[in-house]
């Protein structure tokens, strides 16, 4: 097994590992070979085909988009450490990227991810130092009786807007669980408490859906 040893200038080469006893901690506290020469890949050999075929190489990454492309390392980095990828940090990478036309895989791309994720990093951070500040100035306006259905409403409204951006997309499976929930809480209220034990019968009923429509598909020869 061969793994990656970084250099600066953005270098990288890879040098077999037999034991861990073989790897050593860099500047930033991550495993890597302790670079002996002697256990250096032979770039120089060609490898055929027939044995390039059974090689097998890890890429670490945190998103990859059709082509293959990477978010970058820089960016990459500073998304790992800042926390909140899947919310925040990629998506804005992704956007920044599509917006500017930056290709993956290119010095574009890099610095357009790295200073995306750092702007959504930089106003987190503010939007937290302003709630601090302010939560007490705001705190007779926050407890106030008329806004409380609105803060007893917040989560089933997050992931209301959430569930909706996967029930556009199969809606003929969706709308049956959905319609069929919404009716049983309704009438028993009682069940509200117990929303994780009925996520069961749903489930069932979306997963028998979902089968009887690829029955359908498979059976007319759709796609």
């Amino acid at each position: 097994m061969y793994a990656p040893k970084t250099f600066g200038g953005g270098q990288m080469e890879f040098y077999e590992v037999e034991e861990l006893g073989q790897l050593k901690r860099n500047s930033i506290g991550i495993l890597e070979p302790d670079g002996n020469p002697s256990r250096a890949f032979p770039y120089q050999m060609h490898i055929s085909m027939d044995r390039a075929e059974q090689c097998l190489i890890f890429v670490p990454g945190l998103l990859f988009d059709a082509k293959l492309g990477r978010l970058g390392a820089g960016g990459g980095y500073l998304a790992f450490i800042t926390g909140n990828l899947i919310n925040t940090k990629i998506p804005c990478a992704v956007n920044a990227r599509d917006i500017v036309g930056a290709k993956a895989g290119t010095p574009e791309n890099e610095i357009i991810s790295t200073l995306s994720i750092a702007t959504s990093a930089l106003t987190t951070i503010l939007v937290l130092a302003a709630g601090v500040l302010l939560l007490i100035p705001l705190q007779p306006v926050l407890q106030a009786p008329a806004l409380q259905p609105a803060f007893d409403n917040v989560v089933p409204a997050l992931f209301g807007a959430m569930a909706y951006k996967y029930f556009r997309r199969n809606i003929d499976i969706a709308i049956l669980p959905l319609l069929l929930m919404s009716l049983l809480f309704t009438l028993v209220p009682a069940l509200i408490s117990s929303t994780s034990f009925m996520i069961i019968p749903s489930g069932a009923i979306a997963i028998f859906l979902a089968w009887r429509k690829f029955r359908k598909q498979s059976a007319g020869g759709e796609p």
